[in-house]
């Protein structure tokens, strides 16, 4: 077709065909091009999203390091890690780490430059708090004086514990420049944002200063009763009662002081004064062994009926090492030797053992040698009563009490001492230690829980002494066990109603150890104990909680504040034993520790739920860890967890401040969670699952 066209034509036609194919390939470009422009920016920005989302991830990557290196003890690598985050991604959670870390060294001038920018910021009050702490411990009062004012001034914060601390430091400011009026009306005002123990003592000491000793000891008296346990307010309840002239209970104090710390020279020397002239106050020992005149001559004897299952038989030691032992039966006895029986008894006659000149027994005109073990043998069922049983050895409440058993008592000489045995059915036994553990006036579903966890521990625990020839102990070393004395008709119920029922692992009994208040998350065995029990896992009684192990500076608020928990309900615990709070002076600390000039102390190994393993303290010439003992060693902790915050006055470490969370050890079961939980509904069954890992139910007589 194309060679009978004309030339011309032809090459009209070539040109018009060129000119459309161009056409065409530039509108196809331009639409290739409109299409894949925004494939290309859809690229780019998955591109810049994935970058951003492999950023973040190495972001977290770098602060799950650096708080497992916290969490370990490593502090210079967990500040590193925390640097380095903060470089790379200016990250907030990174600096307030790193800054909480400072915080607890000491090193507050590196602290202040971090919260300075946090503060900077943000207008977070935790950070404001914080830089006004720093800021004190630094030695710029003004500064931290205006920041204090500043947080209790402002409208928009509704939080006590940051009001009850400004107030509190505004205390601290006051009474270093002497104004003990403006000083105790900040101490005031901090109590009514929140009440705890160390405030009243305070306000004592204020009150001691001005010669106000009445009201001192009011003061020092509240102290007492919010927390128990407070070190140093035995001392100075004794000398404020001196200065009233009311020297029996000066005494009584003082003594209680000596024996929280037997080297104080004041204390020493008050009480040698004391026992000069008044020796009356100092005759009666609680702990002496009774005589045979200190024995009343008539008894009642407690009302008992037998148990239709009583279960097995156990051997728990409630007197070692005693010189004199006295009892009598409530009904007429058996004296066993050898299976064999040697003698009788009436009802209430006097069992008189001794290992004073001779090991023998008196009964009556009867006298029976004690060089085989005798068991004293209820007739008919009826209580055994032992005089003077001695509790809390040891302790400054310790004493002795006239204590009714079920079951029968075996004497034996043991090492030159005399040794008491009731032999009582398991079920007996739990009647006396599930009311000894637990109040009986809590839910009843709560003391179900505690039947079953303390029925599962005894048989769990039975060779825990068998070295000294039987099963357990009356002591909290394995259960409180006072015999009939402390049974009551809730807990005997609840001990009923789950009869035999015991929780099992891999078909044993388990070991289940419990604690007074876990502070609202347990602990995993082997973060407290160095073994793991693949049923004593750390666990929360939170019902929102973070995930822990929490992070430095989380940590921290923590064990400050008082966050919401089953472990918290005030109807089952005081506050002090869910949050707590010890200042503990360089003055105190470096004799008991035996470290001389202390510089620093370092909390080292935490465990899941931030409880202590190991404490460094570092002196001027010699560095100490302490690994055993260190509620003991630190005056009576409530628990190993604890967060530690030192404090400087002129320049020079003047104390160290425990901001602490629950009381025990904090493995296994939360009583006070128990209660709570049990009152918010919860079946004992379903309690004992959540605080013992893949359990099972099983039967002691199985």
């Amino acid at each position: 077709m194309w060679a009978k066209l004309p030339k011309k034509r032809q090459v009209l036609l070539a040109v018009v065909s060129f000119v459309v194919i161009m056409l065409s390939s530039t509108a196809i470009g331009l639409l290739f091009n409109q299409q894949s422009q925004p494939q290309a920016e859809d690229s780019q920005q998955k591109q810049e999203q994935q970058a951003k989302k492999e950023e973040q991830l190495r972001s977290e990557e770098l602060l799950s390091q650096a708080k497992n290196e916290y969490y370990r003890g490593d502090y210079q690598a967990s500040i590193d890690k925390y640097q380095q985050v903060i470089n790379k991604f200016n990250s907030s959670r990174a600096r307030a780490n790193l800054a909480a870390i400072y915080q607890e060294q000491g090193q507050y001038q590196l602290a202040l430059e971090q919260y300075q920018k946090l503060t900077a910021e943000t207008d977070n009050p935790d950070y404001r708090l914080s830089l006004a702490i720093a800021y004190y411990n630094t030695g710029q009062l003004k500064s931290a004086q205006q920041e204090f004012k500043s947080l209790i001034n402002a409208e928009d914060i509704d939080n006590d514990y940051l009001f009850k601390e400004a107030h509190y430091y505004l205390f601290l400011l006051a009474r270093q420049d002497g104004e003990l009026a403006t000083a105790k009306k900040e101490l005031q005002q901090a109590l009514e944002h929140k009440k705890w123990a160390l405030g009243y003592y305070h306000l004592g000491e204020i009150e001691y200063e001005e010669g106000s000793y009445q009201q001192a000891v009011n003061y020092y008296q509240t102290a007492l009763s919010m927390d128990e346990s407070l070190k140093g307010v035995n001392k100075k309840l004794g000398l404020a009662y001196l200065k009233l002239e009311h020297s029996k209970d000066a005494a009584k104090y003082l003594r209680k002081a000596k024996d929280e710390v037997s080297n104080d020279q004041v204390v020493n020397r008050k009480v040698a004064q004391l026992k000069d002239k008044y020796p009356e106050y100092f005759k009666h020992d609680p702990t002496k062994p009774p005589t045979r005149e200190s024995i009343p001559k008539e008894v009642n004897f407690k009302d008992i009926k037998a148990l239709q299952n009583p279960g097995q038989e156990l051997h728990i030691g409630i007197m070692t090492q005693q010189p004199r032992i006295f009892a009598r039966v409530g009904s007429e006895f058996e004296v066993v030797r050898n299976g064999q029986v040697v003698a009788t008894g009436d009802k209430g006659e006097l069992i008189a053992a001794t290992t004073e000149g001779s090991n023998q027994l008196e009964i009556g005109t009867e006298t029976f040698s004690l060089s085989t073990p005798i068991t004293i043998r209820p007739t008919s069922y009826a209580p055994i009563l032992v005089h003077q049983v001695e509790y809390g050895a040891g302790y400054y409440w310790g004493g002795r009490v006239d204590m009714q058993y079920r079951g029968q008592l075996e004497l034996r000489v043991v090492d030159g001492g005399l040794t008491a045995i009731n032999t009582v059915p398991l079920e007996s036994y739990l009647m006396a230690v599930v009311p000894s553990e637990m109040s009986a006036s809590w839910p009843l579903e709560a003391l179900k829980v505690q039947s079953v966890a303390a029925r599962s521990y005894t048989l769990a625990n039975l060779d825990k002494h068998s070295r000294e020839s039987y099963d357990l102990c009356s002591t909290v070393h394995c259960a409180a066990y006072r015999g009939i004395n402390r049974e009551h008709a809730r807990t005997n119920q609840a001990v009923k109603e789950t009869a035999g029922e015991i929780m099992t692992y891999n078909d044993r009994p388990i070991n289940a150890v419990y604690s007074a208040n876990s502070g609202g998350h347990t602990e995993n065995s082997e973060d407290v104990w160095n073994f793991a029990v693949p049923y004593l896992k750390a666990v929360s009684t939170q019902e929102q909680h973070p995930e822990f192990p929490l992070p430095p500076a989380e940590l921290k608020e923590w064990l400050q504040e008082v966050p919401d928990s089953y472990s918290q309900d005030n109807r089952y615990t005081k506050d002090s034993h869910y949050r707590w709070q010890r200042e503990l002076s360089v003055e105190y600390l470096e004799p008991r520790l035996g470290v001389a000039e202390i510089k620093e102390i370092i909390a080292s190994n935490r465990g899941t739920g931030g409880s202590v393993e190991a404490v460094i303290i570092k002196g001027a010439q010699e560095e100490k860890t302490i690994k055993s003992g260190l509620r003991y060693k630190f005056g009576g902790l409530r628990s190993n967890r604890f967060w530690i915050q030192p404090q400087y006055q002129d320049g020079e470490l003047s104390s160290f401040i425990f901001y602490g969370g629950g009381w025990g050890h904090n493995v296994g079961m939360d009583q006070v969670a128990v209660a709570s939980m049990a009152d918010n509904g919860y079946g004992y069954r379903e309690i004992l699952k959540h605080f013992y890992t893949g359990i099972e139910f099983g039967n002691s007589d199985e």
